[in-house]
């Protein structure tokens, strides 16, 4: 149906999966590189396992960085094991459809913002699952610049219902107005966690509003407010202000806030940690927008043809939308998305042959004055396209419809200065005689006598 060919560039591993000599290896080299797994709570070097228990389980090196200074190579039996002069392959194929999949990244705090990269004790939610992960950094003790936690404030809504005029714009110059909906139900999780594993800590949450909206997911407010979390309830042009508490404090840590849970009383708590819920951003993938065609909300994230009738399509036949590349998602969700992009994509390459939609765009070549607007703003990839044409001894242009990639859409009818484009099966004159049916007086009948 999509017709793409697809050019996929593979990069070499550069270790053998039964390398022996691995842990000697990596603990020679020299280049140390923000682990990106942990959020940046420690390093690791140019070779690396990605994570405990991916697949395949050998590591590989970062191109990227590694100097190719051959350390590495001087360790144990390297022969065949390391290979520092591999080439990436790449790979021609045809495919009918496209499923995009691009996931999400967790909105990253500007710098001073709730103290975040200013004060050592404030960190990100995907920090905190890293520390308390058995295999992350702190190998699962809640450590935080060289002291045990005893106290935490977890602070909603950073990145996500942001409001113009109170918080800093995006690099786009927008304001994360959507709700990122995960960010209440992963935080409570991680207050009960937390409370499980260390009964005696102390947890601050500090909310908007709380949205577990998920099934079960109440459970975890339920169980959070029996647990002993002390809830404050804040505005959102009234954010909690966090600071760093004069030396020689216990807690390094103030949190200031307006609670309207005690009808806005001015509280502040001192705490070891600040926790940062940070919300989900989409992607960004410029260059797969530009490839596809396919719309961009103003939130960034990439938009279906309808919500409800067509919600994994989009807009270019033979591309399909999976997860949060459409917009933030729990894991339920996700994978919901996901198979229902995998069965859109079986029922279209199953049919064995394409049924192209009837109401398509027809040009009236006698209105047409060639200005190509319609092939400009069509958003379907060679659905028209300017073809030359010779009549009485003169040549011009026009555009041509191509029916097996015209959908329908009727963007290249409202653009066209002329008129001279209406969509098959209906006009722009019928549209109008409609409207004006609809608007027009209907004078009273009188009863018949």
């Amino acid at each position: 149906i999509g017709d793409f060919n697809i050019r996929l560039r593979q990069l070499p591993r550069g270790v053998s999966e039964d390398f022996n000599a691995l842990d000697e290896a990596i603990k020679v080299c020299p280049v140390e590189i923000t682990d990106e797994f942990n959020f940046g709570l420690d390093n690791r070097k140019a070779i690396y396992r990605p994570y405990e228990g991916c697949t395949p389980s050998s590591a590989v090196i970062d191109w990227e960085h590694c100097t190719k200074c051959g350390e590495c190579l001087e360790v144990g039996n390297t022969q065949g094991n390391i290979n520092l002069d591999g080439e990436a392959k790449e790979f021609d194929i045809h495919v009918g459809a496209v499923v995009i999949a691009t996931g999400f990244a967790p909105y990253e705090p500007f710098d001073g913002e709730y103290g975040y990269k200013e004060i050592p004790e404030v960190i990100t939610l995907p920090q905190l699952e890293r520390l308390l992960s058995k295999n992350g950094p702190t190998n699962g003790k809640l450590e935080v610049n060289g002291h045990s936690v005893h106290n935490i404030a977890m602070i909603h809504c950073v990145g996500s219902r942001q409001t113009k005029g109170v918080d800093k714009p995006q690099a786009n110059g927008n304001v994360n107005e959507y709700c990122s909906r995960v960010c209440c139900t992963a935080t409570l999780s991680a207050a009960g966690e937390i409370h499980q594993r260390l009964p005696e800590t102390n947890i601050f949450d500090f909310y908007q509003d709380i949205r577990t909206y998920g099934r079960g997911h109440e459970e975890y407010y339920v169980d959070a407010s029996k647990n002993g979390v002390t809830f404050l309830r804040y505005h959102a042009d009234e954010v909690p202000k966090v600071t760093k508490a004069p030396a020689g404090e216990k807690q390094p840590v103030l949190v200031e806030v307006k609670d309207y849970l005690t009808w806005g009383s001015e509280l502040e708590v001192a705490v070891d940690l600040v926790v940062l819920a940070v919300g989900i951003i989409p992607t960004p993938v410029p260059e797969l927008i530009e490839m596809f065609k396919v719309s961009q909300g103003n939130d960034g994230f990439l938009l279906e043809v309808h919500p409800k009738l067509r919600p994994v399509e989009t807009a270019i036949a033979g591309v399909v939308l999976a997860g949060t590349a459409q917009g933030p998602m729990s894991i339920r969700e996700t994978s919901y998305a996901g198979q229902a992009a995998a069965a859109k994509v079986v029922v279209m390459l199953g049919t064995g042959q394409v049924e192209l939609e009837p109401f398509i765009a027809q040009v009236s070549l006698d209105q047409c004055d060639g200005s190509g607007e319609c092939v400009k703003y069509c958003p379907q990839d060679e659905a028209i396209h300017m073809e030359s044409f010779t009549e009485n001894g003169k040549t011009f242009q026009r555009p041509v419809v191509s029916p097996a990639n015209c959908n329908g859409c009727g963007v290249c009818v409202s653009v066209c200065p002329n008129r001279a484009i209406d969509i098959q099966g209906w006009t722009l004159g019928q549209f109008e005689s409609m409207i004006e049916a609809l608007a027009m007086d209907i004078p009273v009948m009188e009863d018949a006598q």
